[in-house]
């Protein structure tokens, strides 16, 4: 598997490995044995790889059923000196989106904290944009470029598996399926702009986003 190189000296990293922490707390000491997995999604997994949006939510897939920390909220503060706050989502579920049957096994493993009893992982950059993809708003769309401009999606590698993902999902897929057209598009674009040695400038990405969505279409999801 390829190795990826994580931005795990971001604030916002630390204040995530805080919550994982708080939830090692209040874990027996068995699951030494068996430790919770906590996979990230979301824009704090993107965080990870490139510089996205800032994120004021944690979403991650567990691996077992636990009872979240009564805390779950912590205070940082960001490399501006901007004072940020960060909450776990309880309410994501990944049963909801577009997901890979083979994400969790494929996670990457980031640390091992509260006494070995949590393992911290993200998806990887692929099967984030496949589940960016699931939903394509804004943000996602914003999140899949930025990962394509960091030279880590591969169009017809990101198409494959979203395809794939497709065969597990339940309901109308037609939106999915241009979705997928659209999210080529922008890693075709994108990615080349930066082998290139080229990138966008903020006005011209924004225009060409405006362009694609169409006045009014989209909206701020996590």
């Amino acid at each position: 598997m390829k190795e990826f190189i994580l931005k795990t000296d971001k604030p916002i990293y630390k204040a995530t490995a805080q919550l994982a922490e708080r939830f090692g707390r209040i874990l027996p000491n068995k699951m030494k044995e068996d430790p919770l997995r906590i996979i990230l999604t979301g824009g704090v997994a993107v965080s990870l790889y490139s510089e996205p949006r800032v994120s004021n939510d944690v979403d991650a897939i567990l691996s077992h059923r636990v009872l979240p920390p009564q805390d779950t909220v912590v205070s940082y503060t960001d490399r501006n000196g901007e004072s940020k706050v960060l909450s776990w989502d309880s309410n994501y579920n990944s049963s909801l989106g577009l997901l890979h049957p083979g994400a969790e096994t494929d996670a990457i493993f980031i640390a091992s904290l509260a006494e070995k009893k949590v393992k911290l992982m993200v998806l990887t950059p692929t099967d984030l944009a496949v589940t960016k993809i699931g939903r394509f708003y804004d943000p996602d769309r914003e999140d899949i470029i930025s990962l394509a401009k960091e030279g880590l999606l591969k169009a017809e590698a990101v198409k494959k598996r979203t395809e794939e993902a497709l065969d597990y999902y339940v309901g109308d897929d037609r939106f999915v399926k241009i979705n997928i057209k659209e999210a080529v598009e922008y890693i075709q674009k994108y990615g080349k702009t930066l082998r290139s040695g080229e990138s966008p400038s903020p006005d011209a990405f924004t225009k060409d986003l405006q362009n694609r969505l169409g006045k009014g279409r989209g909206g701020w999801g996590r």
